[in-house]
């Protein structure tokens, strides 16, 4: 697995240079299909994608959700680590202001990528952790503690960006959590049910 941080942007050889260049002017869907064409337009989608989520993150660290706000579109969801469906840029600017203030620096590993079309798909993990210094605000908990976990994004070029469609993270299940079927038991009968015999 490549671990990164985003502000290196070292991943796959990309410059932010390149990808700044490429954040200013629309990219063209190959419509011949070459395989040279399509090679060139998937790195290149995939330079400006990475462009966005690297202001993401540092718009994330400095806790300015307006900023934040901006790289998603318009009509964007974000699932949050405690599994809150976030819906629109307004709203995602809203649960940001609270939560921001609360956590500090966040990585990221890119795990898995693919471009089709106009989206970008990304998968990897993610460690966050509290900001020093920061109280817990009992509406947002979470931002209290170090999490680690998994994350899904989708980017859509819109003109010449790319803002986030959709983004998920899911945080990784502590040992406490795992379901007596994963452990290998059987689960325990719902009450007022029998439990079967197998």
């Amino acid at each position: 697995m490549a671990r990164i941080r985003f502000s290196a942007l070292a991943l796959l050889g990309l410059s932010l240079a390149a990808a700044n260049t490429l954040s200013a002017q629309a990219l063209p869907v190959p419509r011949d299909h070459s395989s040279e064409d399509a090679s060139v337009y998937r790195s290149e989608s995939l330079q400006a994608a990475l462009s966005t989520l690297e202001d993401w993150r540092k718009a994330w660290v400095a806790g300015n959700a307006a900023q934040v706000a901006r790289t998603y579109t318009p009509a964007a969801e974000l699932v949050t680590t405690s599994r809150q469906v976030i819906r629109g840029r307004p709203a995602i600017q809203q649960e940001l202001d609270g939560m921001l203030p609360r956590i500090g620096e966040i990585q990221m590993s890119m795990d898995d990528a693919d471009v089709g079309g106009s989206l970008v798909y990304l998968f990897g993990r993610f460690f966050q952790q509290p900001r020093a210094g920061a109280t817990v605000d009992p509406a947002h908990p979470e931002a209290a503690t170090v999490q680690t976990g998994t994350y899904v994004a989708v980017l859509k070029q819109d003109g010449r960006h790319w803002l986030i469609r959709s983004q998920v993270f899911t945080l990784d299940k502590p040992a406490a959590e795992t379901t007596s079927a994963e452990a290998g038991t059987q689960p325990a009968p719902v009450s007022g049910q029998p439990a079967t015999q197998q």
